[in-house]
């Protein structure tokens, strides 16, 4: 089938596990969007179907967007792994925003 594809600049380099492949989820533009194929060195592929992303429009690997919610532990269930590695690991280059 046709589909859009987005490249997201965050890999395994930058602490995002390999495991995730194909099986995560993103928020973009306050929907959810599978991963398609393994997570590379720098970058993750987005299956965004008919919809479409720009440059600059912003990717929630975990937190949420209105609604939507990936939580970090939903997240370290599919690594098989805990929550504490999944934050632990994520690099400094990856932008954090806080919300009270």
């Amino acid at each position: 089938k046709d589909t859009n594809i987005a490249t997201v600049a965050c890999g395994y380099a930058d602490g995002y596990p390999v495991s995730l492949s194909n099986k995560a989820k993103v928020i973009i533009k306050n929907k959810f969007f599978n991963l398609v194929g393994r997570v590379c060195m720098d970058h993750i592929m987005v299956d965004l179907g008919n919809k479409t992303a720009f440059l600059g429009d912003e990717v929630i690997l975990i937190g949420k967007d209105k609604n939507l919610v990936i939580k970090v532990e939903d997240i370290s269930k599919i690594a098989n792994t805990i929550p504490y590695e999944i934050v632990s690991r994520l690099s400094l280059k990856i932008p954090r925003i806080y919300k009270t």
